[in-house]
Parts: C-alpha cells; sequence; structure tokens
C-alpha cells in the first residue's frame, strides 16, 4: 500500500515538474515576444518621426516656393472651417429657441 502511494506520489510530482518546465518555457516564449513587439513599436515610432519630420521640411519647402498660394489656401481652410462652426452654433441656437417651428 505504501509503494502504491510512494510511487502515485512520484508520477504526480513527474508531472508536476513537467508542467512547472512547460509553464517555465511558456513564460520565457511570452518574455520574448513582449520584447519583440517592444522593439518593433520602438521602430515604427521612429519611422513615424523620421515621416513626420520629412513631411514637415516639405511643407516648409513648398511654402517657401509658393508663399501667396499657401496663404490662399490657408485662408480658405480658415473660412470653411469657420462657415461649419458658425453654422452648427446657429443650428443649435435656432433649435433651442424654437424659432423655425
Amino acid at each position: 500500500m505504501n509503494t502504491e502511494l510512494l510511487k502515485k506520489g512520484i508520477k504526480v510530482g513527474a508531472k508536476a515538474a513537467t508542467i512547472g518546465v512547460g509553464a517555465a518555457r511558456m513564460k520565457e516564449n511570452m518574455s520574448y515576444a513582449v520584447e519583440d513587439q517592444i522593439v518593433a513599436a520602438k521602430r515604427a515610432m521612429k519611422r513615424t518621426r523620421y515621416a513626420a519630420e520629412d513631411c514637415l521640411d516639405e511643407t516648409e519647402y513648398r511654402i517657401k516656393q509658393h508663399p501667396f498660394r499657401a496663404v490662399g489656401i490657408v485662408f480658405g481652410l480658415g473660412f470653411g472651417v469657420g462657415l461649419m462652426i458658425g453654422g452648427l452654433v446657429g443650428y443649435k441656437g435656432a433649435r433651442r429657441t424654437g424659432c423655425c417651428q
């Protein structure tokens, strides 16, 4: 009886050790995967920063080459955004007072 119990205990211990080794491997693999994703994210951030800097340089160059066109574009965008905001404010104001029902 004791020998059977001892054998079963040894088998359970061996399985627990195997599971522990597997868990350690899984932990190590997950650690590597996380590190790889961190490195990939850092690379993506660098590429994004470089692309933004290139875009900024290109914009500065185009503004220096065509200053009046740049002013006209900015004026048009500002005017359009102002019209949209004015329309939204006017719409909400008219809706609250109930003047147009």
